[in-house]
């Protein structure tokens, strides 16, 4: 199964971007099977408990045109400045959909 990364960027605080990393996402899914979502948020994005990936139609306007979403989990030893390398689970019912870390 093929995979792919991609990366979303936002302004930082230091280099003009920071960044949310998707790693091994994979292009394709099995019907029904849950899809596990890793990323990697730099260390010059400062996280909170209110972040979130959603899913998204292809063609989405607003960050609340989400199909669905799971918060983004933040570790418990999480200090300002401190890459961070967490994933989500997403259910294989809602598997068609752009993902995106809000």
């Amino acid at each position: 199964m093929a995979t792919n990364s991609g990366s979303f960027q936002l302004p930082g605080k230091t280099n003009g971007f920071a960044h949310v990393h998707f790693v091994c996402i994979p292009e394709t899914f099995t019907a029904g099977a849950d899809v596990q979502c890793s990323f990697v948020i730099s260390e010059d994005l400062e996280i909170n408990s209110h972040d979130w990936v959603g899913l998204y139609k292809v063609g989405w306007r607003s960050s609340s045109d989400y199909v669905y979403y799971e918060w983004s989990p933040a570790p418990s030893n999480y200090v300002p400045g401190m890459e961070v390398k967490s994933r989500v689970l997403f259910p294989g019912t809602v598997m068609s959909h752009v993902i995106i870390y809000v």
